[in-house]
């Protein structure tokens, strides 16, 4: 049994209709009305176009949910990509430039201990004559820093966003005493 919609001509109430209805009274106001075929045929018309809009409504609002997801996975999926790698080499980039020996240390330490974390990656340390994938040769190299000098320190990353090369280079002392200066050092320091 389908329902035809129908405004009351006395009062303007929905009316719910059978569609072989002959006549339908208000329960609003109480007004009888006799429908004919031609009204009944209008009310149809109007009601298939009331059902269709609320499809196509409906159509128009999964396709807009199915693309905004698909641009929500496509933005996740470049800003784990190219985001991530940024992210990743964030506390790396602090130690490029020049650097005490303790900087250079530290960042040693840090790539070693990362790159083993995330898997087998190589890591290449240049220092003077020295260029190795060692990790014995590589402690060498830190031991052979010397305090008071400071380094220039660049990066070289792999394909997945790993340091796999640090270069250092001795730019000099740090700390230089001019000729004639004496220090004094109290007795009880």
């Amino acid at each position: 049994m389908k329902l035809i919609e129908m405004k009351c001509k006395n009062c303007g109430s929905t009316l719910k209709v059978e569609e072989n209805a002959q006549s339908i009274t208000c329960e609003y106001c109480h007004s009888t009305f006799m429908i004919d075929d031609e009204g009944k045929e209008a009310f149809e018309k109007i009601a298939d176009t009331i059902e269709s809009t609320h499809k196509s409504q409906n159509k128009i609002a999964i396709i807009s949910s199915l693309i905004a997801v698909v641009f929500i996975v496509v933005f996740m999926c470049f800003v784990f990509h190219f985001g991530l790698k940024f992210m990743f080499n964030n506390t790396f980039e602090r130690h490029s430039g020049s650097k005490a020996k303790l900087f250079v240390e530290s960042l040693i330490d840090d790539a070693v201990t990362n790159n083993k974390k995330k898997g087998k990656h190589m890591l290449t340390v240049k220092f003077n004559d020295i260029c190795t994938t060692d990790p014995d040769e590589i402690v060498e190299i830190k031991h052979s820093l010397k305090n008071s000098f400071d380094y220039e320190v660049s990066l070289d990353y792999d394909d997945k966003g790993y340091v796999s090369e640090i270069t250092i280079t001795e730019i000099g002392s740090s700390f230089t005493i001019p000729d004639g200066f004496e220090f004094y050092m109290p007795d009880d320091f």
